[in-house]
């Protein structure tokens, strides 16, 4: 790895002189060469100027820095520089990421970010999509793309470090789809969508969690279409997942493990419900062994798969029959089969999951229109039965299946 040192005391030095810096020994692409070291060069300028400006985990001093450093290189550095996913991904290789302050590794991650943001705007205005694969090879990189805020496709395979790929599309933010696997970490994919945003899939796989596990994804006022939590151990997973008056499609729950005995995902079969105020979740937890399990929190500890809504509507069930048991089979098949897998390994099996799923999704989402409304006419208009209490609209809940159908419109269609 390979970090180019500055002694500049002027920050005010024009991003422009960087265009001239060459490569030493370092061995890449033809097409890529100098440009990943340009970046690197970019980031010990970016460091210098803003370290110090960093308060102790106060998050929205560091959402300041992040939109100053994109402005910064979007209006000055980028305007000649040919950028690229393979660019990107040589840089993420060779930058020193280890042997930072605390506030320097916010830094770097937060410029990640805004990297892989230019890349993503930078290749829509042409109409291509930005499907980018990062291997680390176990590369520690704490904080990971860290509040990149709108993003097309991502899975990141094979580093180590907390909040990889956290706040992701935080604040009306956007992202389709959002992978970590393979990874050891904290706080992985913590607060992805938070804040009013829209994402599609947020999915962990194959990863040993030192904390949270996709917590606080899309809450607050946000638009999820499904998360995905499939061979993971840890200590917790998606405490406050959906949280708020935020549109959760589904939790899909798979072979994951989490030992924190007091906490109350582990109490809950692996995910805590009570803080939901979804429009509605298809919630399926499933192990290896092939029993579906419900939340004892609600009571239903052998429902498959467990339905829910607000809190005060405890109890809707989707209806099961030898399909969906033999569907429950082959998810867990397929779950099982991502182990031992590379992350573009995993994206294809993880688009036959969805296949497979997407039956289940769609009967549990009539089943709750069935449980809470009363159809009108032959028109698609519904009263809300006198038994339930708080509810959302019939509005609100075609508008999370609508985003979870597009999610997975998304996500399985063919590269270009």
């Amino acid at each position: 790895m390979i970090q180019a040192q500055t002694n500049q005391t002027n920050t005010n030095l024009s991003l422009k002189k960087l265009k001239g810096i060459k490569p030493v020994g370092v061995k890449v692409k033809p097409e890529d060469k100098g440009k990943a070291s340009q970046l690197i060069s970019m980031f010990d300028l970016m460091l210098e100027k803003y370290e110090f400006r960093l308060v102790e985990d106060y998050h929205n001093k560091d959402f300041e820095v992040k939109k100053n450093i994109y402005d910064e290189l979007k209006n000055d550095f980028f305007q000649d520089f040919d950028f690229s996913d393979s660019v990107l991904q040589e840089f993420i290789l060779r930058v020193d990421s280890e042997n930072l302050s605390r506030r320097g590794e916010r830094i770097l991650g937060s410029y990640s970010g805004c990297l892989l943001e230019f890349l993503t705007e930078k290749n829509k205005l042409t109409g291509k999509r930005t499907r980018v694969y990062i291997n680390g090879i176990g590369k520690k990189f704490n904080y990971l793309f860290w509040r990149a805020k709108h993003i097309d496709e991502l899975i990141v395979d094979n580093f180590e470090g907390r909040d990889i790929c956290a706040r992701i599309a935080e604040y009306d933010g956007s992202a389709n789809a959002v992978i970590v696997c393979n990874s050891i970490g904290g706080n992985i994919l913590d607060y992805v969508g938070h804040g009013r945003a829209k994402v599609g899939l947020v999915a962990s796989i194959n990863n040993i969690v030192k904390g949270s596990d996709c917590g606080g994804v899309g809450s607050d006022g946000s638009q999820t279409g499904l998360i995905a939590l499939i061979n993971n151990k840890g200590n917790a997973t998606s405490e406050t997942a959906g949280a708020g008056t935020s549109n959760l499609g589904s939790i899909l729950c798979l072979n994951s493990s989490y030992s924190e005995k007091d906490h109350p995902i582990a109490q809950n079969a692996g995910i805590s419900i009570s803080r939901y105020q979804s429009a509605f979740i298809l919630f399926t937890y499933l192990n290896s062994r092939g029993y579906p399990l419900g939340s004892n929190g609600y009571s239903l500890p052998k429902v498959r798969p467990t339905l829910l809504s607000y809190p005060k509507l405890r109890g809707f069930q989707a209806q099961n029959n030898k399909d969906d048991k033999d569907t429950y089979k082959k998810i867990i098949n397929l779950g099982n089969s991502m182990k031992s897998k590379t992350g573009l390994e995993i994206k294809e099996i993880l688009k036959e999951l969805l296949k497979i799923y997407n039956p289940l999704f769609q009967k549990s989402a009539l089943t709750f229109k069935n449980s809470c409304y009363e159809k009108v006419g032959d028109s698609y208009l519904f009263e809300k039965k006198k038994d339930c209490q708080v509810i959302p609209s019939p509005e609100q809940v075609n508008d999370v299946i609508n985003h979870y159908n597009k999610m997975q419109e998304l996500f399985t269609e063919p590269n270009q």
